[in-house]
C-alpha cells in the first residue's frame, strides 16, 4: 500500500525529502495499480500494454529524484510551489484520497476506480509542477494520465 506523507503544517520542513518520498509512494501506486488482477482498475484490454509501457518509468523517476538532489534546485522548487505551505497543501490532498482509496479496498472485492482516478488527478496538483521545476519526469507524467484515462469512470461511486 503506497504511503504518501505530509510535513506538518506550520513547522519547518525538508521540501526534497518529501519531494523525493512522494516520488517513491507514487512508484509503489503505479506498481500496485499494474499488479492488481487485470480489469479490477485496468481494463483487460490495456493491462499488458500498461505493463510494457511501465517499463521505462522507474528509470524516470530515479532520474527526478537525482535532479532533486542538486544543490541549486531549492529556487525552481519555490518557484512552481514546492516548498512551504504550498507543498504542504497539495501532499496533503494526495494523503487524504489516498486514505479515501485505501479505506474503500478493504472490505471489497474490487478497487473503488473512481476514488482511484481522483487519487491520479490529486496526483498531477503536484507531478506535473515537479516535472517542470525539475526539467525531468514528462515520461511519468504521462504514464500516469495514460492510467488514468484508461480507468473506467462508470461506476457511480462518490468521489
Amino acid at each position: 500500500m503506497a504511503q504518501f506523507s505530509v510535513p506538518p503544517a506550520g513547522e519547518a520542513y525538508d521540501p526534497v525529502g518529501y519531494l523525493s518520498a512522494f516520488l517513491h509512494s507514487l512508484e509503489d501506486q503505479l506498481r500496485e495499480a499494474l499488479e492488481a488482477q487485470p480489469g479490477d482498475l485496468i481494463p483487460i484490454e490495456f493491462h499488458q500494454l500498461a505493463l510494457d509501457a511501465f517499463d521505462p518509468v522507474p528509470r524516470e523517476l530515479a532520474l527526478m529524484r537525482d535532479a532533486l538532489g542538486m544543490r541549486d534546485i531549492l529556487p525552481a522548487l519555490e518557484r512552481h510551489g514546492l516548498t512551504g505551505p504550498s507543498l504542504v497543501f497539495k501532499l496533503a490532498l494526495i494523503e487524504a484520497q489516498s486514505r479515501r482509496y485505501e479505506a474503500s479496498r478493504r472490505g471489497s472485492i474490487r478497487p473503488a476506480r473512481g476514488l482511484f482516478k481522483k487519487l491520479l488527478e490529486f496526483i498531477d496538483i503536484l507531478l506535473e509542477s515537479l516535472s517542470a521545476a525539475l526539467g525531468v519526469g514528462g515520461l511519468v507524467a504521462e504514464f500516469k494520465k495514460g492510467i488514468e484515462k484508461a480507468v473506467p469512470d462508470d461506476f457511480g461511486e462518490v468521489t
